[in-house]
């Protein structure tokens, strides 16, 4: 009997081709295992791991009381195993979730996660932590990750840097929010754990570029990359130390981590940085020994023009001065001057022009002068007085002088008397002795006239109940925009509904960025709104004080915060599936129905 002899190669490919049909056969079912620590510490940060063996997709649980700090971090792995000719292959697909314990001892149950593979829904084993003080378990996982590195503060640390440390009163400062990171330290899903907040000054926000803007800067012996978080202009409005509070932001850095099975891998942890709590000394202005202060510090230069300087009576010159430096100039008051008794004076019109850096720039005043009397008359120089940062003294500085020539009106025109009469109407010379007389006159017979009929009585009695309509509701109308908080906090319903008309376009779209941000701006709008709040005061802080206010349960607050927190992190870290945006979405639809029975 004649033996066919295989070649190897021809035998391996087949037992390979023999395994991936056996697990298309074999793994129709999904399997998935959560991992998680049996107990954590108060406020303690910790990971919360999903391993399927298909490539499904998960249902965000709820948390409970667990501060929700991001993910999910995807992961994928897979290994082959020939054993005695049989060849094994299997695929891990990982969820993880970074949690924080809550600030109460006891033992939490997280419900299980729910997960769709082939159009079949999963759900997995509850999970049960004691949060504890003090004692940290060993991890429910064996041969666990070791804790990521190059998290230590000396590389990656925020800072809060002014230009200027000592500074008079409305003196501007320019205060940069920084992160120094190693430049091997990648990192994204930035996010402010406190809103910046400045009292005691007024600011001004300077416009930043697309992106987080950074550059390489050497500090020490290390290079470092710098970015540019956020950028203000503060002018101090009161005198003393003046102290910043610190500002926190977190961050996820990709790190990498030793493992038991590949030796190294690289995962993405959140981080938290703080910056120092920032002093910056403000000096009183000297006494200024001039009668008047526009107010003004810094450094100017001022000109004037006046146009034409011959005109007729009841024409008018434009006067106009021009005010230009680097200071506060946005805050400076009018810079008035006096004007002969013979002009009438409408304005100044203002008009500001800043540049980028919000602190120079142009402040232009414009008067509009209307002679009424012919004659010669000369305009004093206009002056502006100021305290001068270079030269540590006040400063005034004066205009021209100008000469105007009135003359005499030619009589054809209209003149308009600035006066007004005893009777309250303005008086009215048409420039003639006497006006026109008609000469031929139009009468009618006596019973022609409508006056006296019935129709001339149900035509006033119908004008006067007409008006009375219009009256009253004018005077609503009146009322209504008057009381800007109730006007304000009727329009959120309808503004809210349009916001999410919008959203769940964009989710349709699949424009999964604009739509978290749709969203978030959605639920943000529709607070300041019924809560009378300004959009610089919206944060998280602000908005749970102003919620116990209007005793709002405090299991809606924490739906709005967890709704929030979810789209800034999608936002940084989009892929979500359209059934969990889908959701949120309605979700966050529900909140607001019960939010606005509350507010």
């Amino acid at each position: 009997m004649k033996h066919r002899i295989v070649p190897i190669g021809k035998l391996v490919i087949w037992m390979l081709l023999a395994s991936i049909s056996g697990n298309q056969i074999y793994a129709q079912d999904l399997s998935f295992e959560v991992n998680a620590p049996n107990s954590v510490r108060v406020g303690q940060q910790f990971k919360l791991v999903y391993t399927f063996n298909e490539n499904a997709s998960i249902t965000q649980p709820d948390f409970g009381d667990f501060v929700y700090l991001g993910g999910p971090s995807r992961g994928q792995s897979s290994y082959t195993s020939i054993v005695n000719g049989k060849v094994t292959s299997e695929n891990n697909f990982t969820f993880t979730y970074y949690l924080q314990a809550p600030g109460e001892k006891g033992s939490y149950t997280i419900p299980g996660a729910k997960a769709t593979f082939k159009k079949k829904t999963y759900t997995s084993d509850a999970v049960s932590i004691e949060v504890v003080e003090g004692v940290q378990s060993a991890p429910r996982t064996v041969n666990s990750p070791s804790q990521p590195e190059g998290s230590s503060t000396d590389e990656l640390f925020l800072e809060l840097e002014l230009d200027k440390r000592v500074v008079y009163k409305n003196e501007p400062v320019t205060a940069r929010l920084v992160l120094y990171s190693t430049p091997n330290l990648q990192l994204s899903d930035l996010e402010y754990s406190s809103t910046p907040e400045f009292p005691g000054f007024f600011k001004e926000e300077l416009d930043q570029p697309e992106g987080i803007s950074s550059q390489n800067t050497k500090v020490g012996n290390k290079v470092y990359t710098v970015y540019t978080l956020q950028e203000v202009v503060l002018f101090p409005q009161k005198s003393g130390d003046i102290y910043i509070d610190p500002i926190q932001i977190r961050v996820s850095a990709l790190q990498r981590v030793s493992d038991p099975f590949w030796g190294y891998n690289y995962q993405r942890v959140p981080v938290s940085r703080t910056s120092k709590k920032t002093k910056l000394t403000v000096k009183e202005l000297p006494e200024n020994p001039s009668a008047s202060s526009s107010g003004g510090v810094g450094s100017f230069t001022l000109k004037s023009s006046l146009d034409p300087r011959e005109i007729k009576v009841n024409d008018a010159v434009t006067y106009k001065l021009e005010l230009t430096g680097k200071g506060n100039i946005k805050f400076i008051n009018d810079i008035n001057g006096k004007f002969p008794e013979a002009f009438e004076i409408i304005g100044p019109h203002r008009e500001v022009s800043l540049n980028r850096d919000k602190k120079s720039g142009k402040l232009a005043f414009e008067y509009t002068a209307i002679a009424r009397e012919p004659g010669i008359y000369n305009i004093e120089p206009f002056a502006f007085t100021y305290f001068d940062t270079q030269e540590k003294k006040f400063r005034t500085l004066r205009t021209d002088a100008y000469s105007v020539r009135v003359l005499e009106g030619d009589g054809t025109g209209e003149i308009i008397a600035s006066s007004v009469s005893e009777a309250g109407v303005s008086i009215k010379k048409m420039g003639k002795d006497i006006s026109y007389i008609e000469m031929e006159s139009r009468l009618k017979p006596k019973d022609s006239f409508y006056f006296g009929r019935l129709w001339f009585y149900q035509t006033y009695l119908g004008s006067a109940l007409l008006f009375l309509l219009v009256l009253v509701i004018r005077r609503e109308q009146i009322r209504r925009s008057a009381d800007a908080v109730r006007n304000r906090k009727r329009k959120a319903g309808r503004v809210v509904s349009k916001r999410l008309r919008k959203a769940r376009k964009l989710l349709k779209n699949n424009n999964i960025e604009a739509y978290y941000n749709e969203l978030e701006r959605a639920l943000w709008g529709y607070l300041a709104d019924k809560m009378n709040m300004q959009i610089s005061d919206l944060s998280v802080e602000n908005v749970k004080a102003k919620m116990n206010r209007h005793e709002v349960e405090e299991s809606l607050s924490e739906d709005f915060m967890e709704i929030i927190q979810h789209c800034q992190f999608a936002r940084y870290s989009p892929g979500g599936m359209e059934a969990e945006m889908e959701g949120l979405f309605e979700k966050a639809r529900i909140l607001i129905n019960k939010l606005d029975q509350k507010l």
